[in-house]
């Protein structure tokens, strides 16, 4: 799917990084509650959360389901208000696969469905840049079970850092 007619242009890389490297105190808060609960398990399961022991990282939290093996199918179940996105469609309700612009939509399913087909926790330094301007933020993005056997749902926790932070070195900007 190309972009509409008149859509900005833009650019996106995601770095790894480890727990200890995460700028946000918030997220390394929120990444520590999920992983006392998940404990010694592959995955936390649903039937754990309890939004009322993580409220502080509500805001900064989206949930996102597991697509059908064939087609589209990532809708956003939940989305908190410091992530939500209306002007390019990160909404409570919608599908990533109608997100515009396509080069967002692209990353955003690419690294969903990594972590849907690996199971494995992705703890990341994201770069963006969208028309003349430069974000930069840190993104969890965490599986979660519902029966135990796969990766039903992700729990993605997202905070913008500082322009300067640490673990973007010049090198690694998009130019």
């Amino acid at each position: 799917m190309a972009n509409k007619p008149g859509m900005v242009q833009g650019k996106i890389r995601a770095l790894p990084v480890t727990a200890e490297q995460l700028d946000q105190p918030l997220l390394r808060r929120f990444l520590a509650y999920w992983e006392s609960v998940r404990g010694d398990r592959r995955w936390m399961k649903q039937a754990d959360l309890r939004p009322e022991e993580f409220a502080f990282a509500m805001p900064y939290i989206a949930l996102v389901d597991r697509p059908p093996v064939t087609g589209r199918g990532l809708r956003i179940r939940l989305v908190g208000e410091e992530i939500r996105n209306e002007a390019v469609g990160y909404l409570r309700g919608r599908l990533i696969e109608d997100i515009e612009p396509a080069w967002y939509r692209d990353h955003l399913i690419q690294r969903y469905r990594a972590v849907f087909d690996s199971g494995e926790t992705s703890i990341e330094a994201v770069h963006v840049v969208y028309d003349v301007r430069h974000y930069y933020y840190h993104r969890l993005i965490l599986p979660l079970t519902i029966g135990g056997d796969q990766v039903d749902i992700v729990v993605v926790a997202t905070v913008y850092t500082e322009p300067h932070a640490r673990f973007i070195n010049p090198e690694d900007h998009l130019g």
